[in-house]
């Protein structure tokens, strides 16, 4: 597993699929994933936050468009790196960074109650029921309001807002198509598949 892939994983790891990650705590993540990649040669048991960084850009770089942001405002997995997250999951060791499946998570977990409210928020929305009923994709400015975005908000958080949903869904086959084709409508070109 290369270094760029590591420090994805750690963003993932972080909670970064629906926040901002600080690019310390990416660091710390990382080198406990694979301690001797991001050590300094003399003091080993020292984090190298230089080379974290380094790896942290190639991750943003266009090759591979796994995340957003700078080392500044913190570091966000892009659509197409929880795409990536999720298609590569078995490569690392499943206890750390696997999906709980929803159905294992207790009823009244933050986490759950927050997906139960935007499972019934999704599901009441015409162009949802439009998806479910006859599979009509979403509109640009239906797909906005899944997101709860409008002309005001920045790519990054444009796409961490996407991210968000995908990463919510992804156990959720009938959700996630919904959420895939409004993701579709905002970003074409861009696929969201197979999260």
């Amino acid at each position: 597993m290369s270094n760029v892939e590591i420090v994805t994983f750690a963003v993932f790891a972080l909670g970064g699929a629906s926040k901002v990650v600080d690019t310390e705590d990416i660091a710390i993540e990382s080198h406990a994933i694979a301690p001797s990649r991001f050590a300094w040669t003399k003091y080993p048991d020292q984090v190298n936050l230089e080379l974290v960084r380094v790896f942290l850009s190639d991750a943003k770089k266009k090759s591979h468009g796994w995340l957003a942001g700078t080392g500044k405002d913190g570091w966000s997995l892009t659509p197409k790196g929880l795409k990536w997250v999720k298609e590569n999951e078995h490569r690392m060791r499943s206890t750390e960074f696997s999906s709980r499946a929803r159905r294992d998570r207790r009823s009244a977990s933050p986490d759950e109650r927050r997906w139960r409210r935007e499972e019934l928020r999704l599901r009441s929305l015409p162009a949802a029921r439009a998806w479910i009923e006859s599979r009509r994709p979403p509109t640009s400015a239906e797909a906005m309001v899944v997101f709860r975005i409008d002309s005001y908000v920045n790519a990054q958080m444009r796409d961490l807002k996407i991210t968000r949903l995908l990463e919510l869904f992804a156990q959720e086959p009938d959700l996630l198509e919904f959420v895939q084709a409004a993701a579709d409508a905002i970003q074409p070109g861009e696929r969201h598949e197979g999260l």
